[in-house]
């Protein structure tokens, strides 16, 4: 069984027009994927397929080895809340809740009873991996762009997700501060055996992975 299995995959907003086509990809379980490729080129939205945010494309995306077209708009909400944790390009942090807050929100919007008496635990192994211990009882509107972007990280992961996927997690970071966070991030990944899948334009990124993926406005 595949974290990620593409088959024929094509997506177009006009119907003579695929902005994304892959005829094949496979990505194991607990490994790290990069996909990059130029502004407009279809990452975000590619995002929202494995997301099963966006429908309407043709062919077949898998996430371990549940095929996400088949499932109604319901059962694809309850099943990203179950698997997938996501981190946005804008952090989407709630900016009148503290940090210990805004990472446990997710966990307010599921039924898993064992998460929640693991969250203490996990919240704990987290804010120590990602280095934001000390900034549990901030604002998260007094806090860095880097520190805002760890909190996020933390967020995504609570829920131990099967996949974790960020969207530009290091635009707004330099070059010193993006590769150390890039290892944060992997490091508590790590913990949870959870897969990453990382979007960015920044191809420096891209050795730090173990697979990639290149777009471009014409497809692959």
């Amino acid at each position: 069984m595949f974290a990620i299995e593409i088959d024929s995959l094509k997506f177009g907003y006009k119907p003579d027009q695929s902005i994304i086509d892959i005829d094949g990809f496979q990505l194991q379980p607990n490994h790290h994927l990069f996909i990059h490729g130029p502004s407009g080129a279809g990452k975000t939205t590619l995002l929202s397929i494995l997301c099963g945010i966006q429908s309407g494309y043709q062919g077949s995306v898998k996430i371990f080895d549940q095929e996400l077209k088949n499932l109604k708009n319901s059962e694809r909400d309850s099943f990203r809340a179950k698997n997938i944790g996501y981190i946005f390009q804008q952090f989407n942090l709630v900016s009148y809740l503290n940090v210990r807050e805004n990472i446990l929100l997710p966990l307010a919007f599921g039924t898993n009873r064992s998460l929640e008496d693991r969250a203490p635990e996990r919240l704990l192994m987290l804010v120590n991996a990602l280095e934001i211990n000390s900034l549990l009882d901030r604002k998260v509107n007094q806090l860095s762009i880097g520190q805002q972007q760890r909190v996020a990280a933390a967020r995504a992961l609570i829920t131990s997700p099967k996949i974790l996927i960020a969207d530009e997690p290091t635009s707004a970071l330099d070059s010193a501060n993006k590769f150390k966070f890039m290892e944060l991030l992997k490091n508590s990944a790590a913990e949870s055996r959870t897969t990453v899948v990382i979007v960015s334009h920044d191809t420096s990124l891209q050795n730090n992975f173990e697979q990639s993926l290149s777009i471009s406005a014409e497809g692959i």
